[in-house]
């Protein structure tokens, strides 16, 4: 079985290639609440609040099931707002980061694992011309970092609250996109 969401009425639905989703991130540094993801220049950033500072994802397949399988052979894309979608890089600062343009781009996810419920998820992403790493539960100075250990990779979450009618919209009329612990997640 492959990666879920839970939809309007908080029931499980399967997340399908090329939904729009908002990623919500593991921090290892918060007691390992889960946050939006936005952006803090180039960088990957946890962030809560109105879609308007947040950024979409999707995972690049058509598949109708993203089981691990489907997950290695396809990309994670990200967009603002309702622009383009495009590849994540990663960007070597004092650490290695997830960013939106950098020093190496991420053609493809190297390795993936969905947790038993099937709504939390780690991914190792491959990385032209440097090799592989996991996005990490770390940060630093708001940025969220890559790293080569499986031991400090995040679980990370695919929140829509857009119609499953409309794959293109994650948000759909929520307002707010506030910090959650993984239970609340799995339960709303």
């Amino acid at each position: 079985m492959g990666i879920h969401y839970n939809g309007p009425g908080g029931k499980k639905q399967p997340l399908r290639g090329g939904m729009a989703f908002v990623l919500y991130w593991e921090n290892g540094d918060d007691g390992r609440k889960m946050h939006p993801v936005g952006l803090v220049g180039k960088d990957m950033s946890p962030k809560a609040g109105a879609p308007s500072g947040l950024v979409q994802f999707r995972f690049s397949t058509t598949a109708t099931e993203l089981d691990t399988y489907a997950l290695r052979t396809s990309q994670l894309q990200w967009r603002p707002g309702n622009g383009h979608w495009q590849s994540l890089y990663l960007r070597k600062g004092k650490d290695y980061y997830l960013a939106t343009d950098g020093d190496w781009k991420m053609p493809a996810i190297k390795d993936a694992a969905i947790t038993s419920a099937h709504i939390a998820f780690r991914l190792r992403m491959d990385i032209a011309g440097k090799g592989d790493m996991w996005i990490s539960d770390d940060q630093n100075t708001g940025s969220i970092r890559m790293r080569d250990t499986e031991d400090a990779s995040a679980r990370l979450v695919a929140v829509r609250r857009g119609p499953d009618d409309a794959p293109d919209d994650p948000f759909g009329t929520e307002q707010n996109f506030p910090v959650y612990t993984l239970d609340e997640l799995n339960n709303i």
